[in-house]
């Protein structure tokens, strides 16, 4: 059947709540686009989850099958594939996501074609990089990055392909995809099980082989074939975003983790094991807050034209975040120390030592998802680069400030302030696009007429 482009509908008719003489009626009326929004969220959520445990139980397995160092290798490929995902969503499909959503059918498949050929060409080099880094190294470092290179663009064409089925509003079609990624991974594991060769290398091969097959199986379900010939059209078309959303991106990354490592260099390992653990615990929210990401981007950007509507949009995925944040936050305050032992052992004191700031750590960017969203639906690229540069220093100087004055409590406070200080700055920066993009829809509309009635004083003459 294809894929089909997403089309305007009853999401983005104003409410006539304030107007009309049955306004309850037509409030519940206009509920229906709302839930309709919340089912396409809640696949966004399921789908991210899903994806999220496939990676957790794939870490596992791979832990359980080899030994410390060669886990360490497959610790470091994961890692490169993250930077490379992120490259490819960057330069690939978030424009499709934010740009794309109201386009006609062609021109949607056009847009399709071009962003998974770039993805797909992005894997290609990405992943020659990593087989002639990959053949630098000493094994076992060497076997996984060569691994990672060969896997990398199927990894990324089926990533490509999720963002696709999201934005043109089918999210049943990425569940289809990842659970075909799934199946193909767990049978080539097993076979590998069978003849007794689970290599960190073979492992990160059958990992690849099955994004492979579901970037094949995407195919099948789009009738789109990866543009490669347009793929370099694409990344110049939207060059005038793309640097600054990835900026954005690793910028905060970057922030996050040096201020990890410094914390280490200051506190001892011992102080980032404890809020490594805290932020394991945590993890159910940031599952939650990249589905929600992933499907919201695109259905803000539909928006632009009914800025209260996106403004609304904007608040409910922060509040909505916010509360499960807090709520999950405060039941593990309350995990007895007999449970907290079952999850994570000796670390389990560490990590009671900073839960509390670490919870309001996680809690302040769950808060920021809203003006994220609508930033990038507002192709507010400058002010989004802005605020995770400055939610990048906060971050730093606040863990590091708190471990210089104190212990690995007083850095993960630090933390959390800084990244309440951050929270501030995305909503400054959200406001005041928002304030931009009502005045230059003012502008293009032109002034109201104003009516005089013929005589008054105050009419001018």
């Amino acid at each position: 059947m294809g894929i089909r482009a997403p089309h305007p509908d009853a999401d983005q008719m104003e409410s006539p709540f304030l107007t009309a003489p049955l306004g309850w009626l037509d409030a519940a009326l206009d509920a229906r686009p709302s839930i309709r929004l919340a089912g396409r969220a809640a696949l966004g959520v399921s789908d991210q989850a899903f994806v999220s445990l496939v990676n957790f139980a794939l870490g596992v397995t791979v832990a359980r099958l080899v030994s410390p160092t060669d886990f360490g290798a497959f610790g470091v490929a994961f890692a490169v594939y993250l930077v490379a995902l992120n490259i490819a969503r960057g330069f690939a499909t978030q424009p499709l996501a934010i740009r794309f959503g109201n386009r006609e059918a062609d021109e949607f498949r056009r847009g399709t074609g071009q962003a998974v050929g770039l993805a797909a060409l992005l894997g290609v080099v990405l992943g020659v990089i990593c087989v002639v880094l990959g053949l630098l190294f000493p094994a076992p470092l060497s076997g996984a990055l060569v691994a990672l290179g060969l896997s990398l663009p199927g990894l990324l064409i089926q990533d490509a392909w999720r963002f696709v089925f999201f934005t043109a509003r089918q999210g049943r079609k990425a569940i289809v995809n990842d659970v075909t990624w799934t199946m193909v991974l767990a049978v080539s594991i097993a076979f590998l099980l069978m003849r007794n060769q689970a290599s960190v290398s073979l492992l990160i091969l059958s990992w690849g082989i099955g994004a492979s097959a579901a970037a094949a199986v995407g195919i099948g379900q789009t009738a789109v074939l990866p543009d490669f010939r347009r793929a370099m059209s694409w990344w110049r078309e939207h060059w005038d975003i793309t640097p600054r959303f990835l900026g954005s991106e690793l910028l905060q990354m970057a922030g996050l983790q040096f201020a990890l490592l410094s914390i280490g260099a200051l506190a001892g390992l011992a102080a980032v094991g404890s809020m490594r653990g805290a932020q394991i615990l945590l993890g159910p929210t940031f599952v939650l807050a990249v589905g929600v990401h992933l499907t919201m981007v695109p259905e803000a950007a539909r928006l632009r034209g009914a800025i209260h509507r996106l403004r609304q949009l904007m608040i409910l995925a922060s509040a909505g975040l916010g509360l499960v944040g807090f709520a999950w936050g405060a039941v593990l305050l309350l995990v007895p120390d007999s449970i907290g032992r079952e999850l994570l052992g000796a670390s389990w004191e560490g990590t009671t030592y900073v839960l509390l700031p670490v919870v309001v750590f996680s809690v302040a960017p769950l808060l920021a998802t809203g003006p994220r969203i609508g930033l990038r639906a507002m192709e507010e690229a400058p002010a989004t680069l802005r605020a995770a540069g400055l939610q990048s220093v906060f971050t730093i100087v606040g863990g590091i400030g708190g471990a210089l004055v104190g212990d690995v409590s007083t850095a993960a406070w630090g933390l959390a302030i800084g990244n309440c200080l951050a929270l501030l700055v995305w909503l400054s920066e959200s406001i005041a696009a928002l304030r931009r993009l009502t005045r230059e829809a003012n502008e293009r509309n032109g002034p109201v007429p104003q009516l005089t009635v013929e005589g008054d004083p105050s009419a001018p003459s």
